[in-house]
Parts: C-alpha cells; sequence; structure tokens
C-alpha cells in the first residue's frame, strides 16, 4: 500500500535521507510516495511524485494517498496543504508552535526548540533542585486514536529515585502517575495541532512530594525515531501492517452500535459552526454524528474515512456506513453516481438529481397555482428574440438572469433611459447601449439559456434594495417549517442583486426589520404572511417535483404595496448565514425522523 510523505521542497529530500525513509517503509511492508505542493492536482484528486525503489526511481501521477506524512518544515499556510488537511489524514513529523501565554491544562504551555516543546519552566526548573528527579515517558498512538506507553526512562536525579523508585510498589505507583500525567499532556498537544501526531515523548520533572512541572515534549529524540513513529502510524492507519488492526476498528470511540449514526455527505468546505452545531444537535438527541467527502467512501470494504468531534476539535476516523446520510452535497449527477448508488439503501435526505429544477420550472409550475401565482413576476424564456423584445417594451426595467446558477452569479439589470438608450449593469460595470447593441446582447445571451423578468422595486424606507430568504425546512416530523427569515440589503445602488458575492451587502435580524419597515411584532401580519407563503410554496413545490428535498432557500421582495414577489427557489447549496444553529436542529432532527419512518 502507498503512504504519501510531502514535503515542502525537494531540497529535503537528501539521498541518505530518502534511503532512510524507503528502507523503514519497507520493514513496515508499505511503499513511499514523495512528492511536493506542486505535484498537487486539487480537480482531479491526485499527484505528481517520485516512487523510489531498489531500482531506482520512477516519477507517477497517482490517486492522492489515504495517508500522508508532513516531513518538518511543511507551512500551514499553503492552500495545498489546508487542501490535504481537509481531504486527506496528514501524519505530523514536528509540533506547531504552541503560544507562550495560553495554558496546556494546568501546565505551562511552551514554544517549539528545534523538534521539541520547552514550557517557560524548564530553564529554570532543574536549578537549585536537587531532590527532584526528571523522566522521559514516550508514549505511542493506538488503533483508536488514544495513547500508550512505549516506556519510562529516568534522565537525572537522585534523591527521588531512591525515595520513591526502589521500592516495586512504589516504582509502580509513580510510574502509573507519570503516565497519567504525560498521556494528559499528550491529549493537550495533540488537540492544538493541525495533524495527526505519530507518538509522543513528555519530559517530567518530580519532587519528592511528586510536585510535577512539565520540562519538555517532542516527537521523538532524533530523525530516525520520527521517521519510524510516523511510518508505523501511517501503516496502522491504513491497515497494511499485518500484525495490526483493520481499519473498520480504528472508529471514534464514542461511536457505538447502540445509538444511530448521522452521516453528512460534503461536497466542499462548510461552516465550522454548522458542523459543530450539528454534532450537537446529533448528540442531544440521542445520535452520533460525522461528517465526509464522497472521495472518503470505500466502496468495495463498505467504509468510509469521515470526521467526528472530540474535545474541542474534528478528528479523523474509519466508519462503518451510517444509518442515515444528512445531503450537503446535494450532487447526485453522473460526476459522483458510484458514490450515490453504493449508499444506495441507507436513508438520505436530498434524492433530487442535480440541476434537475431550473428557475423556469419553478417559475412555470408556481403559474399554475390559484394562491401562489400572485406571486410569480411577469418573465419570458430568452429563446424567441422578437417576443423578448416585445417583452421589454411593456417592461423596460428588466432583469436578465441564466435559468441555472444562485448567489446572483451572471444576472444583468437593465433600464430604458429617457434619451432611448439601456443602462446595463452586470454586477462589475455600468454599460450605456443603443437598442441595437442590446439587442445583441440578447442574442448571445439566449445561446446560454436564460429568462427575462420584470424588476420589482423592493426598497426599504431608506431606499436600499432588499430580499428577504424564508429558510423553509422539514421538522421532526416530517412536515415543512420555516427555521428562519434573513433580510439582506444592498449598500451599493449599482449592485441591486443583494445576495450577489461582490454586493456590499448587510443583514439584520427578521425582527427588527419588521419594527422598522412595517411597524409590526412578529405577531403581525407581514410575519405571517412570509413564512405561510413559504410553507405553503415548499409543500406545492414537493407535490409538484416529488418529495426528494426537505430544505428550499426561498426568495423573495416586499414590493410598494407590500405584495410578496417570488425571485427563486434554491434546493441546491442553501446558504445558513448567521443561523447555523437552527438549520443544523432542523437537519438533524428530519434526518432522525427519516431513518425512523424507514424502518416503519
Amino acid at each position: 500500500m502507498m503512504i504519501g510523505l510531502y514535503s515542502p521542497s525537494l531540497d529535503w529530500l537528501t539521498p541518505q535521507r530518502v534511503a532512510s525513509w524507503v528502507r523503514t517503509a519497507e520493514e513496515q511492508g508499505v511503499q513511499l510516495f514523495f512528492f511536493t505542493p506542486s505535484g498537487l492536482d486539487e480537480s482531479s484528486e491526485s499527484v505528481q511524485g517520485i516512487v523510489y525503489s531498489r531500482q531506482g526511481e520512477q516519477r507517477q501521477r497517482l490517486p492522492v494517498p489515504a495517508c500522508v506524512i508532513a516531513t518538518p518544515g511543511s507551512p500551514s499556510e499553503l492552500p495545498a496543504w489546508r487542501w490535504m488537511c481537509r481531504h486527506t489524514t496528514v501524519i505530523g513529523t514536528e509540533l506547531s508552535i504552541l503560544p507562550e501565554e495560553s495554558e496546556i491544562g494546568r501546565f505551562p504551555a511552551g514554544v517549539r526548540r528545534g523538534n521539541a516543546v520547552a514550557t517557560a519552566e524548564s530553564l529554570t526548573a532543574a536549578e537549585g533542585r536537587e531532590a527532584s528527579a526528571q523522566f522521559r515517558c514516550t508514549l505511542s498512538r493506538t488503533v483508536q486514536g488514544g495513547w500508550k506507553s512505549a516506556g519510562i526512562e529516568l534522565l537525572a536525579g537522585g534523591a527521588v529515585r531512591s525515595a520513591q523508585m526502589e521500592g516495586k510498589p512504589d516504582r509502580l505507583l509513580v510510574e502509573a502517575y507519570l503516565l497519567g500525567v504525560a498521556i494528559e499532556m499528550a491529549e493537550q498537544i495533540a488537540a492544538s495541532q493541525q495533524t495527526e501526531l505519530p507518538g509522543l515523548y513528555v519530559e517530567l520533572e518530580l519532587d519528592e512530594r511528586l510536585g510535577t512541572c512539565v520540562v519538555g515534549a517532542g516527537i521523538a529524540v532524533n530523525e530516525a525515531e520520527v521517521c519510524l513513529r510516523a511510518i508505523s502510524h501511517a501503516a496502522q492507519l491504513t491497515g497494511q501492517a499485518g500484525r495490526m488492526a483493520s481499519p473498520v476498528q480504528r472508529l471514534a470511540a464514542c461511536l457505538l452500535a447502540d445509538k444511530p449514526t448521522i452521516g453528512m455527505l460534503v461536497g466542499w468546505e462548510l461552516s465550522p459552526l454548522f458542523l459543530e452545531a450539528c454534532h450537537y444537535a446529533a448528540e442531544a438527541r440521542g445520535a452520533r454524528f460525522f461528517y465526509f467527502y464522497p472521495r472518503r467512501v470505500d466502496i468495495a470494504n463498505r467504509q468510509i474515512q469521515g470526521h467526528y468531534w472530540q474535545n474541542g476539535q474534528w478528528r479523523k476516523a474509519l466508519f462503518p456506513y451510517p444509518d442515515v446520510i444528512y445531503d450537503r452535497m446535494r450532487r447526485k449527477n453522473a460526476e459522483h453516481a458510484a458514490v450515490y448508488e453504493a449508499l444506495t439503501g441507507i436513508p438520505i435526505t436530498h434524492e433530487l438529481l442535480f440541476g434537475s429544477l431550473d428557475k423556469l420550472k419553478v417559475y412555470q409550475a408556481v403559474a399554475e397555482h390559484p394562491v401562489l401565482s400572485a406571486s410569480i413576476i411577469p418573465f419570458h424564456k430568452l429563446d424567441r428574440l422578437e417576443e423578448a423584445k416585445r417583452f421589454i417594451d411593456r417592461h423596460p426595467h428588466f432583469i436578465l438572469k441564466p435559468l441555472r446558477g444562485s448567489n446572483g452569479d451572471k444576472m444583468i439589470i437593465g433600464t430604458l433611459k429617457e434619451n432611448g438608450r439601456f443602462e446595463i449593469c452586470d454586477q462589475d460595470f455600468v454599460h450605456d447601449l443603443s437598442r441595437e447593441e442590446l439587442d445583441k446582447l440578447l442574442a448571445e445571451l439566449r445561446k446560454h439559456r436564460y429568462v427575462v423578468q420584470k424588476f420589482i422595486e423592493s426598497q426599504s424606507r431608506e431606499g436600499f434594495t432588499f430580499h428577504v430568504r424564508a429558510h423553509a425546512m422539514k421538522d421532526g416530523n416530517g412536515r415543512w417549517d420555516v427555521a428562519f427569515v434573513l433580510p439582506s440589503f444592498s449598500l451599493n445602488k449599482h449592485r441591486q442583486i443583494t445576495n450577489h458575492v461582490k454586493t456590499f451587502r448587510c443583514v439584520t435580524k427578521w425582527e427588527w426589520f419588521l419594527k422598522s419597515q412595517f411597524g409590526q411584532t412578529p405577531e403581525g401580519d407581514m410575519n405571517v404572511r412570509v413564512r405561510s407563503f413559504a410553507v405553503q410554496l415548499a409543500t406545492f413545490l414537493e407535490g409538484c417535483f416529488g418529495s426528494g428535498f426537505h430544505e428550499a432557500g426561498i426568495d423573495m421582495g416586499i414590493d410598494e404595496h407590500g405584495a410578496i414577489c417570488l425571485f427563486e427557489v434554491n434546493l441546491n447549496n442553501v446558504g445558513m448565514n448567521l443561523h447555523e444553529l437552527e438549520a443544523a436542529k432542523y437537519g438533524i432532527e428530519y434526518a432522525l425522523w427519516l431513518l425512523a419512518s424507514s424502518k416503519g
């Protein structure tokens, strides 16, 4: 099995060093694949690197290994480093710097000196303390990610040796005490690191009354030992050392069979607050939670490399398939067909094919509803140019939208001016076009599947364009509800697409918005209308397109007459900015309801 060895520069790979690492890897029954940041191709999730063997070196492009060892000096600020930490297991070979002003548990924190951590007290700890002894506790990692003793060594001192170490019972008690302190220190250090640690040594100073001072800590005392520990731990994690446990056994200790497990499928980096909220929402409801990327699904062995929350940080582990899948990626298409096919049979929160529902389909469906149709803004598909021109004649203030897309991307706003020319704003520049130039623009946009729509003036009392997002989600009973409502304003008159990434936006609490704009409380008419509209619309769309979704971001405007106008509905990457807790609560509760329903 191949294990990656990541180095920031090939200069680190001297012939002597390469030979030592390759020899150690062969002794562990694995092969090393050396690569640098420039060899990483994120789009194909592959790396270009060098495989060394007794026959020589060979350059290859391979999939990113399941486990990568990072050599000393690997800069954590590089995009390649951050990408690897999200998509594979990275084992560190040095401790990152610990801030001097912080504390590690009840011990003073230290700063890195070479490949070790030296505490502030270590400079003076030994001075004037003849009745003390220094010990080095060496710890190795277990398959489950815990710590175990690999030996305790007396480094210096005599008084404690004579008082505590000569009698066997006392010696065992002292060793147990030292081991407990060392493991506590190791847990605190590991929680502060970005990478997996293959092992640690912790140096402790002990006086006659068992007063303890942490003198230092590090991964190993020399490079040969670092090499051995890193490769051995990588072999553990990939399950390739024959004497070691199966990787399936390296489950998070908290994930037991007595509680349902929710696995969240993600395709990109999500809000850390949302992920943490999902963990606690699941925990509060008696369930376990982990998240994973599609590439981390091992279809052959029916297991997943995922991330679980423990001791204030996300840790990586291997899991069996979960009981229910909370799908936040929502990319059920040809690219990810194999993963979705492999997970068939597990209840999943989102089943719509990606891209199967565009703006035009939503507008056309809602236009047929006897009540909801009042929210539809006049629109026309940009396919027949002459009809589109006549539509613009009837609605001289208009907006051009791509049928697919979100966050206001590639939308264009047009306005007929008094001189007969058109002001066109593309969210970057304002253009002045003649009618002939506009016609050419329409002809070009027709190739890219656009719709033209009347522009609605949805403005605050202060003259700022705004839209309201009603975030509809299914609850723990499988019924539609509104998790939250979020108003957003554009503070730039030339950027009136309030959810566009380049728009200078501000948001406010829905309750404050109701009070300032309508003089109402949440018990008033506007709040009731907005929430009722969102629930009714989500229910109607489910009836039209099937029950393959449980979350809908419904964007609407409110015109000068107080009428609700539907802008669009997002069923895919629905954001939850500033409301991560509410979104997590609804999503987790619905996933558990779905699991219970699947069991009859």
